[in-house]
């Protein structure tokens, strides 16, 4: 389909995948942007240009597909395991899991929640290493990361939002069935995440995930919005290397 909510500086708009399940739809990016006219010629179109790109949406279509007739001759369809499938690559650690969980919302343009959990991936593997297994995140090791994210001098509003970061990408491998539920270290008894403590001057989670996923569908707001959420991260990284 063609995705004309939002019109670029160019004058074209996003080509995009829908899935529709139980009423409830996701937008899947082929990289492909069109304007309306070459969209209603894009069918018939002879020209090399358009044909290349008619070419690459068929085969993005293709895979989107393939995925959604693997997974109902399998464990059966859900969003969770469907993103897992095209999230380039196999999920087997927490940092593929992170990363797949950045691509998929790249592909969805949301370019301000995707810095976010680059940055709470960053934070994590430079604490726990690049490969971490599912099954070393226990309660003993959030405490571990709490403290060194203590020593480093955090905020418990950042420790708080990197782990609930983590605490999504892990809910998101319990659903995909990547991982067992007995594996979950969070809730009554186990690890609870840290809130943000001191006086009310700052922003709160609320406030912050509001602003990171704010759109008014003007690119230069977005633009700005990003620009300021990505220096926010790049501080936080170059205060964690210090």
């Amino acid at each position: 389909m063609l995705d004309n909510r939002r019109e670029n500086v160019s004058g074209k708009y996003p080509i995009k995948i829908r899935v529709t399940w139980k009423r409830d739809r996701k937008y899947y990016a082929t990289g492909k942007e069109l304007t309306s006219d070459e969209w209603e010629r894009l069918p018939k179109a002879k020209a090399s240009e358009l044909s290349a790109i008619k070419k690459d949406i068929q085969l993005t279509f293709e895979k989107v597909k393939e995925s959604v007739q693997l997974l109902e001759d399998g464990k059966g369809f859900t969003f969770d395991s469907l993103n897992v499938q095209l999230g380039k690559g196999i999920v087997n650690s927490v940092n593929s899991a992170f990363k797949s969980k950045i691509e998929l919302l790249k592909n969805e343009e949301r370019v301000g929640t995707k810095m976010f959990y680059e940055c709470a991936l960053h934070s994590i593997a430079e604490f726990g290493g690049d490969n971490i297994s599912f099954e070393s995140i226990t309660v003993a090791w959030l405490k571990r990361y709490e403290k060194h994210m203590v020593d480093a001098g955090k905020s418990y509003t950042t420790i708080g939002m990197y782990i609930r970061g983590l605490r999504t990408v892990i809910n998101d491998a319990i659903k995909s069935g990547l991982i067992r539920s007995s594996l979950y270290p969070f809730g009554k008894d186990k690890y609870d995440i840290p809130e943000g403590e001191g006086r009310k001057l700052a922003l709160t989670l609320k406030q912050i995930k509001e602003i990171i996923s704010f759109s008014d569908g003007l690119e230069a707001t977005e633009h700005y919005r990003d620009l300021c959420f990505s220096r926010i991260c790049a501080m936080e990284s170059i205060s964690l290397i210090r």
